[in-house]
């Protein structure tokens, strides 16, 4: 008996099957293209998503009328926050058992989840899956945590550009207060509203890498010397409002792949922050981009395996970022 046909794709899902073709293109012609001379601005790395790429807030289309409190705030504002959504005894039993880890290098996997349950369990709380589903439009899985205890201090940028093509159209990310987070200790910023300003784009940011450099695994980290620069002329320029995150434990900020954010300078360098990121795309995404995806009680994460990998590019890499910054000064 012949086997039974696969169901026809949506156009969404037959282009982005087409970008695993474009990536293998776009790697051999990265090798060959010498980067961008001069200092790019915003509007250099920015692109529109076509509309019938566009989750459900993005679209021009969309009829406001028929939102609800926290979609239309997310919709006109790029992030929402949600106080006391994660029970203490979660964020309680997380922050005691990650204070406890002393490898420096933890938290540089991104996949950190798959090492303690207790993450996952306050990534994955049930009300906060059914809140960023809600605000995305779709089926949602974690894929990525910043799980260190201090601020990161990266400055402005948006998130959207760290992935090719149309990888992220349908993401978000998450900022958990697993404790009072001090003033002094470098709260999460943002731009209230800068996400309708358009995402920057991976392929054009590339452009001003030198071949090397675009095919390094901390490319995103080498390009913050001119990504921050362009974001923070965008700010100064248009005169956007900043605001910092100072939330109290249990407190939730969702915040839209492409709003300008950065972790602010920290003050007190023996202060911990206790606080938690994770980052959600579209499952139907994630598998098309070969991702396994684990289900569990009220959610789903990418199943990852690539903790010793990438530490291990993330050690040897280090050399071109320090260059690239030090080429850089004055």
């Amino acid at each position: 008996m012949a086997p039974d046909p696969a169901p026809p794709r949506t156009k969404v899902e037959r282009q982005l099957a087409r970008l695993e073709g474009y990536h293998a293109v776009e790697h051999e012609l990265a090798l060959r293209r010498p980067a961008r001379q001069g200092h790019p601005r915003f509007d250099d790395l920015a692109l529109a998503v076509p509309e019938d790429l566009r989750a459900r807030l993005d679209r021009s289309d969309l009829d406001v009328s028929t939102l609800d409190a926290d979609e239309a705030s997310y919709w006109r504002d790029g992030f929402l926050i949600k106080e006391r959504l994660i029970p203490d005894e979660l964020t309680s039993r997380y922050w005691a058992e990650r204070t406890t880890i002393t490898d420096r290098e933890f938290s540089a996997w991104g996949g950190s989840y798959m090492a303690l349950e207790s993450m996952r369990d306050d990534c994955l709380h049930p009300p906060l899956v059914a809140l960023v589903e809600k605000l995305v439009g779709e089926p949602l899985a974690m894929f990525l945590s910043l799980s260190g205890t201090q601020s990161s201090q990266r400055e402005w940028h948006q998130d959207f550009y760290l992935k090719p093509g149309y990888e992220n159209t349908h993401y978000c990310a998450v900022w958990i207060a697993v404790g009072d987070v001090d003033p002094a200790s470098g709260p999460f910023e943002y731009a209230p509203g800068s996400h309708r300003l358009g995402p920057m784009r991976k392929e054009l940011v590339d452009e001003w890498l030198t071949p090397e450099e675009r095919v390094a695994v901390t490319a995103p980290r080498i390009a913050e010397r001119f990504v921050t620069a362009a974001c923070s002329e965008l700010i100064a320029e248009r005169r956007l409002e900043v605001r910092r995150f100072l939330p109290r434990q249990g407190d939730v900020l969702v915040w839209h792949h492409s709003l300008l954010h950065q972790g602010s300078m920290q003050q007190d360098f023996q202060m911990l922050r206790p606080g938690l990121i994770a980052h959600f795309n579209s499952i139907r995404s994630l598998e098309m981009c070969n991702k396994t995806v684990r289900q569990v009680d009220g959610g789903a994460y990418v199943e990852r395996t690539d903790g010793d990998a990438v530490r291990s590019n993330w050690r040897s890499t280090q050399n071109l970022v320090d260059a690239a910054k030090a080429s850089q000064l004055p």
